[in-house]
């Protein structure tokens, strides 16, 4: 997620924390939301950033989630 972060706000020419901060990282580490309503909840995520970046979140957290922890 904070490569996410990271890539998408070079891409954008933003700051990072205004793709999302480091607070909404850990949110979505503790929750792993499933689906955009789940993602909705997140404080910190709001409707425009959740249609914008939502399906890639959601798509890092599944892949995450996939991933055997070692």
């Amino acid at each position: 997620l904070a490569a996410f972060r990271k890539k998408t706000a070079r891409r954008l020419r933003w700051k990072a924390f205004m793709v999302f901060t480091n607070q909404v990282i850990s949110q979505l580490d503790e929750l792993r939301p499933t689906n955009v309503a789940e993602l909705g909840e997140i404080k910190g995520l709001g409707e425009k950033r959740v249609d914008r970046f939502g399906a890639e979140i959601l798509d890092i957290i599944r892949r995450a989630s996939e991933t055997p922890e070692e």
